[in-house]
């Protein structure tokens, strides 16, 4: 269930269904309209069937109808925490960059795995809108550069599948103090012993080390 669920008022309730019509009316009138190369109107159905759940005032109907069309919503900390993962995986790579000696470190070894869209689709969906910056609809992170963190690009998208974010925490609990003890004294990349502790409370799934975790878990 989403966090949408305030009651609606009467003058809402109103406002909202005359908005549904009026949207109704313009997809029957323009059904092929696109921007960006994206059809933008959804089909005449879709409207009243928005229309219907609105004038029935049922909060349940009303919260599926939020989940369709709003985005979840993240507090202040968990948007900040989503800096700091992706802060996190910006110092790995570009650490891991300046290592003449990577101690058998690879590039899969510190790749963002991304988010996943079922169980954090809050974090994609604020990683998505603070990355790319330009207005338009989101591009493909595959053939786009982010306008932030442009070197954490994961792979294969910011979209991955699985339950990542508790792994990232780990990772962070091992991270932060590091990170504070740099910035405190003089900065420097990190290690690559100082990369394999923090990594190693959530290997990337497609690196070696996370493969052997895998095989390992299977026995």
């Amino acid at each position: 269930m989403s966090d949408y669920n305030k009651p609606l008022s009467r003058s809402e309730r109103l406002i909202l269904m005359n908005q549904y019509e009026i949207l109704e009316l313009i997809s029957q009138l323009q059904p092929n309209f696109t921007r960006n190369g994206k059809k933008l109107y959804l089909e005449p159905s879709t409207y009243r069937r928005y229309q219907q759940v609105i004038e029935s005032g049922y909060e349940l109907l009303i919260d599926e109808l939020w989940g369709d069309i709003c985005q979840p919503r993240l507090s202040r900390d968990a948007q900040g925490e989503v800096l700091d993962i992706l802060d996190m995986y910006n110092d790995l790579q570009w650490s891991l960059e300046q290592l003449d000696d990577k101690e058998g470190l690879s590039e899969e070894d510190v790749k963002f795995p991304g988010w996943d869209g079922n169980s954090t689709q809050g974090e994609l969906y604020f990683a998505m809108l603070y990355c790319f910056r330009s207005g338009e609809d989101f591009p493909d992170p595959l053939t786009t550069t982010p306008d932030r963190y442009e070197n954490v690009k994961p792979s294969p998208a910011y979209n991955g599948h699985g339950p990542w974010l508790e792994g990232y925490k780990r990772m962070l609990k091992v991270f932060s103090p590091l990170k504070n003890h740099l910035l405190s004294t003089e900065w420097r990349p990190l290690a690559a012993s100082e990369i394999k502790s923090i990594i190693e409370e959530f290997p990337h799934p497609d690196s070696p080390r996370g493969q052997e975790i895998r095989n390992a878990r299977q026995i």
